[in-house]
């Protein structure tokens, strides 16, 4: 089981998001985006609409890596540096 937050994940809150692998934690994590109703979560969900097919390939890239090291025990949370360098790829 790989287990993350909403926050490890570029949200805004503390959440946990699970899922037995990458592609079901990235899931779990686009339908609590999606389905909780403050303003915070909605500029994320803004965000994503507005990300071009390439920015959402490159994100989707470097999350995978990210939850398949947490997979193989890279049970870390993210640094600044690594956040910083996600928020770069978002802007892309």
């Amino acid at each position: 089981m790989i287990v993350t937050t909403c926050k490890d994940m570029g949200g805004p809150c503390d959440a946990e998001i699970k899922g037995n692998t990458p592609e079901e934690v990235i899931e779990n994590g686009n339908t609590h985006v999606m389905s909780t109703d403050d303003e915070a979560h909605k500029k994320i969900v803004e965000d994503m609409k507005n990300m071009s097919p390439e920015e959402m390939a490159a994100w989707s890239a470097n999350e995978k890596a990210r939850l398949e090291g947490l997979a193989q025990g890279e049970d870390r949370p993210m640094t600044d540096e690594e956040r910083h360098e996600e928020k770069e790829v978002e802007m892309i």
